[in-house]
């Protein structure tokens, strides 16, 4: 329980002390092992004035492993410590250590271990002997694994003093030491529980190459979506052997030093590897995160537009715009106004969608050529003839013949009676030639009454107030007055007609009945004024719905007088009688609705149980659940590629099913994804309980992928509905 402790305090001071971009995620300690070990320290001692101890050591470990039940805590320190020559003159001190970092503490995202070996002696003479060797060996190896993929810096770094005179004469006087360190990184191989080793590891240290940094990629996934795991170790080796002593025949071969040491107590040789959280996929010693071009090495991050994007990866290095000259180059942007996928800068009518060049008509006019006899509408003045582009005498859609059949001045195709000598034109159409038709255009005046008043006789000009006086000309021949003088109009004959009937209406002031009315005053009596509160003199009624136009508000409706609820020309008719007019009533059948709202005409928008839901749209989940997840499938399923810079994704979409409660989604490189086992190698799949789902794609190969979903009432195994559409996709 204090190992854990510790381990969990560690956990939480690197994570406080990590830059929140930090990549490195370290397992749990479940997933760590070390070995603290004092694997020698003695030997054989010999005094020739009568001692000698054969096989004396001091020797300790500890090793924590899950797998195989060791739990000793991690600031555990083996220790070894010997004395001998006790009862004789002279004596020798072994120490020994072996441990993980100080206080069980590593560096932040990284592993340490450290140890010394020490040989001390006082008043040794030529009659003392000694055959000793001294091992430490100290490992930790823990996972991890990255949140972002990546060239990672790891750095390996050996420090410790040695103070050991070696030399060797013979096998049996000699002095002689070993400092080794060694780091390893290993890549889980997923599924198959075992590990490989990455390129360029292990690393070896010594005193001669104390040091060593190297870029290690890692990455977040394989390509079939599994998670990546990796396992860092250190491991420190020393080892002295110290030897005067033929045991053959107790014979002291000479003198010994009176210190060796490989490292000390307060100074242990120490071994530690740290990986370095931000990746610098361009090893240019700016991590991924603060570097402007983090694929191509620039240590210098120049930016000479300041666009953010280095210049060295900047192919247009002086414009703040762009970094690639697309279509238009450097300094001109790529913008396409017209939107017609021709940018402006090589566009020649850069606002019009439909044309990328002028052409014959010009930006803004189709060069169509309705009639296909190549020349364009907009210079073919006969645009439908394939024979004219200019009308000619016969006008477009005749061919022309200049055949006069009657011989009266005008050839056939202009000819309305090509074989009566004395008639041409109908300019009313009506069958009978302006020569002999009294009234050509058919506008209610005689033509030679409009010659008399100098009106156009070929033009329907009845509705015309040519003299101003308020009577339109059609009126004014109907009353016999004179078109084109303001003094001259019907009024006065309307005055006369009142006057008389006021006469015999008072029958000579006998006594008579009381004269008829004119409320409006305009010379029509109101017993026949089609408007008697309106003055109208002319008593025009277009619609001829016997009201007047100048109180008609819809003069062209017969059925109405006024605009209403619907206006002119549309009845306000209600066919449910819920008092809105059909005109403006979204279910016109429908009396209690006049608006669909979320049922729909016809359907009430109740909610008999008061849960918050329609009964209209409300569905029994529940069983629809418990019946092996009857469900539908989703629809409108979408697929996005995404990219934050350094990684790729796939963001997959769909449209909600009502109960559902999760989704489970397949994604692999075969069809009939739905029809694979669970656990085949073709797919990966997961669950969600959302819409929309993103997986990472950075190593994904290229090629085609399937992907569909389906609606899921459990999560482990899932149980799923309907499966959706099966949709492909290229990446």
């Amino acid at each position: 329980m204090k190992r854990v402790t510790v381990l969990t305090a560690i956990v939480f001071l690197m994570a406080w002390i990590q830059p929140v971009c930090a990549a490195i995620i370290w397992q749990a300690e479940d997933f760590e092992q070390f070995r603290f070990a004092i694997d020698d320290n003695g030997g054989s001692f010999y005094y020739s004035g009568g001692y000698f101890a054969p096989g004396s050591e001091d020797e300790e470990a500890f090793a924590y492993n899950p797998s195989q039940s060791q739990t000793d805590p991690y600031t555990s320190v083996a220790t070894g410590n010997l004395t001998e020559f006790g009862p004789v003159p002279g004596e020798i001190q072994l120490d020994a250590m072996a441990a993980g970092p100080d206080g069980g503490i590593n560096p932040d995202n990284g592993l340490a271990v450290q140890g010394y070996l020490e040989v001390s002696s006082t008043d040794l003479t030529a009659e003392h002997g000694i055959d000793v060797r001294q091992k430490v060996i100290t490992f930790v190896s823990r996972q991890f694994r990255v949140d972002a993929d990546g060239d990672y810096p790891l750095e390996a770094l050996l420090t410790g003093t040695a103070e050991f005179n070696s030399f060797f004469q013979n096998d049996n006087y000699r002095a002689a030491f070993d400092v080794e360190g060694t780091v390893t990184l290993e890549r889980l191989v997923p599924d198959e529980n075992r590990t490989e080793m990455m390129d360029g590891f292990p690393l070896p240290l010594s005193l001669d190459s104390p040091s060593q940094t190297v870029d290690v990629p890692l990455i977040q996934q394989t390509g079939n979506l599994n998670d990546v795991y990796y396992q860092l170790r250190v491991r420190l080796e020393l080892e002295t052997e110290l030897d005067n002593f033929w045991l053959f025949n107790f014979s002291v071969q000479g003198p010994l030093d009176t210190y060796y040491s490989l490292g000390s107590a307060a100074a242990p040789f120490r071994l530690q590897a740290v990986i370095d959280g931000e990746p610098d996929s361009d090893g240019d010693g700016v991590p991924n995160t603060a570097d402007n071009c983090p694929d191509i090495a620039n240590p210098d991050q120049l930016d000479g537009d300041d666009d953010g994007v280095g210049d060295v990866c900047d192919d247009c290095p002086t414009d703040p715009d762009k970094t690639d000259p697309g279509t238009c180059g450097c300094g001109a942007p790529d913008t396409d106004t017209d939107e017609d996928g021709t940018p402006d800068c090589n566009d020649g009518c850069p606002d019009d969608p439909n044309k990328t060049d002028p052409g014959t008509c010009g930006c803004g006019a189709a060069d169509t050529d309705t009639d296909e006899d190549g020349t364009p509408d907009c210079n073919d003045e006969c645009p439908d003839d394939p024979l004219k582009t200019v009308p000619g005498a016969c006008d477009c859609g005749v061919a022309e013949d200049d055949t006069d059949t009657d011989e009266d001045g005008f050839i056939n195709c202009v000819d309305a009676f090509p074989d009566d000598p004395n008639e041409w034109e109908d300019t009313d159409g009506d069958g009978s030639g302006n020569n002999e038709d009294p009234d050509d255009e058919n506008d209610g005046m005689p033509d030679d009454w409009e010659n008399l008043y100098g009106l156009d006789p070929l033009e329907n000009d009845a509705s015309e107030d040519n003299d101003g006086d308020g009577v339109v000309n059609r009126e004014e021949y109907r009353r016999g007055t004179d078109p084109t003088d303001p003094d001259d109009f019907p009024m006065l004959i309307n005055i006369i007609q009142t006057y008389l009937l006021l006469l015999l209406n008072d029958n000579g002031g006998g006594g008579g009945p009381e004269p008829e009315p004119d409320a409006d005053q305009d010379g029509v009596l109101d017993a026949v004024d089609n408007c008697p509160a309106e003055p109208n003199p002319n008593q025009f009624d277009s619609d001829e719905d016997g009201h007047g136009d100048a109180c008609d508000e819809c003069p062209q409706d017969a059925d109405k007088v006024s605009e209403g609820i619907c206006g002119c020309g549309i009845p306000d008719t209600d066919a449910d009688g819920d008092d809105t007019a059909d005109c403006v009533d979204e279910c016109p059948d429908d009396p209690d609705k006049t608006v669909p709202e979320s049922c729909g005409c016809g359907i009430p928008d109740t909610d008999a149980d008061e849960n918050g839901i329609l009964d209209c749209l409300e569905l029994n989940c529940e069983e629809l659940i418990n019946d092996d997840c009857n469900l539908p499938a989703p629809q409108n399923l979408t697929q996005a590629i995404e990219t934050d810079g350094i990684r790729t994704y796939v963001r997959f979409s769909w449209t909600g099913v009502t109960c559902a409660p999760l989704y489970v989604i397949r994604v692999g490189t075969v069809e009939n994804l739905q029809d694979l086992p669970l656990g085949d190698p073709n797919y990966a799949e997961i669950v969600v309980n959302t819409t929309t789902w993103r997986a990472n794609f950075t190593d994904a190969d290229s090629g085609t992928y399937y992907w569909t979903v389906a609606p899921a009432c459990s999560e482990i195994p899932p149980q799923s509905g309907a499966w959706s559409q099966e949709i492909a996709f290229e990446f």
